[in-house]
Formats: C-alpha cells, structure tokens, sequence
C-alpha cells in the first residue's frame, strides 16, 4: 500500500518500497542475467491493474507533496504492471518463465484480515502449487543446464 508507505533516508537518499515502481521484477532478473524465472502472482490469469481513481491520485499529490515525482509513477503504476504483464505472457509462450497464479478469483481486499478468506487463499496457492508441482521440477531442471 503506497500511499501508507513510510519514506525513509538511507545515505542521504530518500527511499520507498521498492515494489511501488516495479510489482513484477522481471526485467531486473533478465538484466541479472537469469534467462529463465519463475514468478508468483497473487492474482489470477487475465488480472489487469486499473487506474486509480481521480480522487486517490488527488490523495497522492496531496500526500506525497514533497514528493512529487513519487506521486506521479503511483499514477502511472498500472501501465508498467499492465506492460510487464504482457511481457510476461509471451515469456511463458517461448517458455522463458513458468508463472503460478490463483487459478481463480477469491475477490480479496488488498488488506484482507478475514481469518477464513485468507486461509482459502492459502489453501488454493498451496493446491494450486501442488498441481503444477512436476512442471516447477521440469522448468527449474531445464534451468539449471
């Protein structure tokens, strides 16, 4: 959650969360030099990320008022993640990553702290994982060559 992020000073840099410019690291792994990723999302195939409303962008601005710059690519977040995500669909096309992801929408809020909707998404991804669980084996083999 961005907006209730704190910012703090580290050798003289003023820093946010990391995930609040890049969601899906893919393309910093591929600069690494890791040709063949796995990733793990928390939404489900066919997910795209919305705008944010006018009025959270105004909450943005207001906010993050000395931080202009920050406020602006909270604006912009999803167009990259929308972008990522489809770099990421064709990588799995080629078969350059293997993505797990819920294999159907639990409808949960992002701060979700029902006991019983959180333990059935845990009880899904651990599912869902097992099923794809010779394919993970399969894809890290070929990996590691």
């Amino acid at each position: 959650m961005p907006l209730f992020s704190r910012i703090v000073e580290v050798d003289g840099y003023n820093l946010s969360d990391g995930g609040t410019a890049d969601s899906i690291t893919l393309a910093w792994f591929r600069k690494q030099g890791y040709a063949s990723n796995l990733i793990v999302l928390t939404s489900p195939e066919g997910y795209r990320k919305s705008p944010s409303s006018p009025a959270m962008n105004a909450l943005l601005r207001l906010s993050l008022h000395k931080y202009p710059a920050l406020a602006k690519v909270l604006e912009q977040r999803h167009i990259g993640y929308n972008r990522t995500l489809d770099e990421i669909a064709a990588a799995e096309q080629t078969g350059d990553v293997l993505v797990l992801r819920p294999s159907r929408d639990l409808h949960l809020g992002r701060i979700e702290k029902d006991p019983d909707k959180l333990r059935e998404m845990y009880n899904l991804g651990r599912s869902d994982a097992e099923a794809k669980l010779a394919q993970i084996r399969a894809f890290i083999a070929k990996s590691d060559v």
